[in-house]
Order: structure tokens, then sequence, then C-alpha cells
């Protein structure tokens, strides 16, 4: 009876473990998103756009293996961006290895260029589709030149440094273009280039959507430690002068102005003065509690309402002494008279 019961659990054992790598030896598919762009260590004279302009394009690609690799595949590819072992199936395109090293229009085989990659072969995976399966490329080869040095801000505003050196760097460029490295300073960066040179990489980018191509070489560059400011004068209107009031004023009252205030003056750099002008309230005048008992405040300064970063910059300057101003506030509800008894 012993022997029988060994024999049933050893055909038991060997049919679930037959069953089971039966089950390991399938075949799954999955279907993935990839990307394909130029290979990072491609030579640095190769500007490369695929079809439409684009620096970068979405490769649909279905993979075949065991259910095994596939689960740990799709795993992987799901995992978060910070994730350091997660899988991005990002394929690169070297002209030089498929002797695409003359400027021109090439068509390139992805599901052809995909099978030959490592990152499959490591996978051990078969590529089965891949959507699309050619794409064409365009090939341009880029000279280098010494281009000169630009500054701006974070917004894009051009700045005027006191110095930049070296004033012009080495950069892979297209033929015939008018190109100038670019060095973008933080506000911090710029209040601290008045005292000291900051060091920084000037880069260029060659289309819209382009990565960043940075020059072998850092610049320091040094801000004047004051800006050369012009006069400014522009005409305002009383919609964009605003009024800095107490809570127990706000709404009871309405200000009245008694001085002229449409022209302003101070002292500024032209974009700082644009920028100024697009603020929505030029000037601000500030109410206090105990206006409203008086027939009208003495002169008071108006506050100029200077975007701050560029107060911190030292782009714009306020006129000494300021405008004043004399303002009477009015009530919403006046109280009605008392009525005399006949």
């Amino acid at each position: 009876m012993a022997a029988k019961i060994r024999k049933l659990l050893v055909v038991a054992f060997l049919s679930v473990t037959i069953w089971v790598w039966a089950f390991l030896s399938l075949e799954k598919e999955t279907t993935l998103f990839g990307t394909l762009e130029l290979s990072p260590t491609a030579d640095p004279d190769y500007y490369v756009t695929f079809a439409g302009g684009q620096n970068r394009v979405a490769v649909k690609i279905t993979l075949r293996g065991s259910p095994a690799k596939i689960a740990e595949l799709e795993r992987r590819h799901r995992a978060p961006d910070a994730d350091p072992y997660r899988e991005r199936l990002d394929f690169y395109y070297d002209p030089q290895e498929l002797g695409h090293d003359k400027a021109g229009t090439y068509q390139i085989l992805l599901d052809e260029l995909i099978r030959k990659g490592v990152r499959v072969r490591a996978l051990a995976l078969a590529v089965t589709a891949c959507e699309p399966s050619a794409i064409e490329v365009q090939v341009q080869r880029l000279v280098l030149r010494e281009v000169p040095v630009e500054v701006r801000d974070e917004g894009g505003q051009l700045l005027t440094p006191e110095s930049v050196e070296p004033s012009r760097v080495s950069m892979y460029v297209r033929e015939g273009a008018d190109t100038a490295a670019r060095v973008v300073l933080s506000a911090n960066q710029i209040e601290n280039a008045r005292l000291r040179p900051v060091r920084e990489r000037p880069f260029i980018t060659l289309g819209p959507g382009d990565k960043k191509q940075y020059a072998s070489q850092t610049v320091l560059i040094r801000m004047p430690s004051m800006l050369p400011l012009e006069a400014q004068v522009f005409q305002t209107n009383p919609g964009r002068i605003g009024f800095v009031m107490p809570a127990e004023l706000l709404g009871a009252y309405k200000v009245e102005i008694l001085d002229d205030l449409t022209t302003i003056h101070f002292r500024s750099t032209p974009e700082a003065k644009t920028q100024y002008q697009q603020q929505p309230y030029h000037l601000l005048i500030q109410v206090l509690s105990g206006d409203q008992l008086m027939e009208q405040t003495p002169p008071r300064p108006v506050i100029y309402n200077f975007p701050q970063d560029l107060v911190r910059r030292g782009m714009i300057q306020a006129p000494e002494p300021p405008a004043m101003v004399r303002i009477r506030l009015i009530p919403v509800n006046p109280s009605p008279a008392p009525s005399t008894a006949p």
C-alpha cells in the first residue's frame, strides 16, 4: 500500500514538474513604447533630425519571449523614472555605424536597427514587430567655429556684462548660421557677479526642442557694479493707480486724488521700463486710519510699483525725492443729514 502511495506521489510530482516546465517554456508577447535618437557617442559634428524635424521619435515595439522574461521586462518598464533599474527601451542611431557619414537624407530600417541593438540582445527577447518599421533621417555635418558668448537672465532678457572671459568659445554649429553661445544667469548669480566673476559653461541649441550642447570650456562673467540707468518718463491713467487701505476703510470710502500723477518720472534700463509699463498698477497710494477724518491729507510719497526683481538687480530706481500726493476720502454711503423739527 505504501509503495503504491509513493508511486502516486512520484507521478504527481513529475506531472506538476512537467506542467511547470511546459508553462515556463511557453512564449508570450508584449507591446511597449521606446524611443530613437542620435547616439550620445556619435561624433559631435553630426546634427540629425528624424521625420518631421524631430530629434527623438517614439517607437512601438512588440517583443516575444518566455513569460518570466516578459513579466520582468514589463515590471521594469513600468517602474518610476527615478528607479535606476527602470527599462526605458531607448535606442540610438549613429550615422557612422550605418555608413551615413555624408550630409543627406537616409532611410533607417528600425526593426533591423532594434534587433541588432545591444539593448534587445541583453533582454534575450525577439522583436516581432516595430512601428514605424522604417523612418527617414536627415543628416547634417556641423562645423567648428568660434562664436560670441551672450548673457541672459532667466526671463530671456539680454544682459550687458562688464566682461566675459573668454568672449568667444568653440562650438559645433551649422555652416553659415549666425549663432551665439548663451549663458543664463539666475537673479542671485547676477547679484554675485557684481561682486566677483561667476563661472558658467555656455551652450547652444541648434533647433526648437533640441538638447543644449555645451561648450568644452567655461567662461568668467562679471556684471557692472552699477547699471547705467537712463531718465525715463511715461504717461499713466487713474485706472493704473492702486490704493493700500486698512480693512476698516475698505469698501466704505472711495479715494479722490487731489494731485496730478499721470506723468511718471524714474530712472531705469530700457528693458526695465518696458516691464514696469506692463505692471497692472504703476503707482500705489497708502491710505491711513484717520484719513477719513481730514478734509484732505498732508502730502505723502507715492509708492512706485516696480517689479522687485528689477529693483534687486539695480535696473530701476524711483526719483529722489519721490512724487507726493494729497488725497481725500469720500464716504460711499454718506449719513443723511439730521432733520430739523418744525
